[in-house]
């Protein structure tokens, strides 16, 4: 009886620490991703960015995620004057 009481508490607590994990890009989205698109059409396909910093006077957009169940993940796209300079490279073997 305890030990079923054990494995559903531990149940319970991984569930839920994978449904709390921040929201999950998907890195098909990240592969749509084009030079030459604005910052508008990326956040269309990719959602509001995690962060956004700016250097040289150029602005990079973060994404970045970490659950428990999906391990953690970021990619930062570069923008200068509203369009995408320097699109992601998404290696094929990286799944959703």
């Amino acid at each position: 009886m305890i030990r079923n009481i054990h494995a559903v508490a531990i149940l319970s607590t991984l569930f839920f620490l994978c449904a709390c994990s921040s929201p999950q890009f998907k890195w098909s989205d990240a592969g749509k991703i084009k030079s030459g698109m604005s910052s508008e059409e990326v956040s269309r396909i990719m959602g509001d960015p995690n962060v956004v910093a700016s250097r040289d006077g150029k602005l990079f957009y973060t994404w970045a995620s970490t659950g428990i169940c999906k391990g953690s993940r970021a990619v930062t796209i570069e923008f200068k004057e509203n369009k995408v300079t320097d699109a992601p490279a998404v290696p094929t073997s990286f799944k959703d």
